[in-house]
């Protein structure tokens, strides 16, 4: 085979694997796109808060604790976790914050997540816990009680904002500050 044919032959090989990457991509996207209108689509209780915009609350729902997301660059973002109690019970919401209108500031809901059931040894944790010693504020994890400064997490989850999702993360490398500890 001679330098000409050879050039030839790997240009097609490299564009073949270029196009195999390209829609191994595609059904990539395909699958999360699918995923995301299924995840939007099921009627949990929570979801129906998605969307919703307030300032103040809506009626029956309390606020309880939360934590402003912090950007790459470790200013506050326009993302904050809100844990609330509402009429179908405890929730975590993830809040997009609009612009200054003034004294207020109103928010939309991007995303929810029913608080986890959480054993009477157990509680959750929102707003000081970080990933591998980097807090960023958008770490939720139940801990087991535990005496001393140490706790054990036991699941952790962290707040998507590009996705207006809650992702369920693994719990090595995850620390929460425990305050007046």
């Amino acid at each position: 085979m001679n330098a000409r044919n050879l050039l030839a032959t790997l240009l097609i090989v490299a564009a073949a694997c270029s196009q195999d990457k390209q829609e191994k991509q595609e059904k990539r996207e395909q699958r999360e796109q699918r995923e995301q209108r299924e995840q939007r689509s099921e009627t949990t209780p929570a979801s129906s808060f998605v969307g919703s915009h307030y300032d103040p609350l809506p009626p029956g729902v309390s606020y309880e604790s939360g934590s402003v997301i912090l950007g790459v660059d470790g200013k506050p973002s326009r993302y904050v976790l809100s844990h609330v109690a509402t009429p179908k019970g405890p929730m975590l919401w993830l809040d997009e914050m609009l612009a200054d209108e003034g004294a207020t500031r109103r928010r939309i809901v991007r995303a929810v997540m029913d608080d986890p059931t959480v054993s009477p040894d157990e509680r959750l944790v929102i707003g000081t816990c970080g990933v591998n010693g980097r807090f960023s504020g958008d770490v939720v994890a139940v801990v087991k009680n535990t005496t001393g400064s140490q706790t054990a997490v036991v699941r952790a989850w962290r707040a998507n904002p590009a996705r207006a999702r809650f992702d369920s993360i693994a719990t090595n490398g995850v620390a929460c500050d425990e305050p007046g500890e």
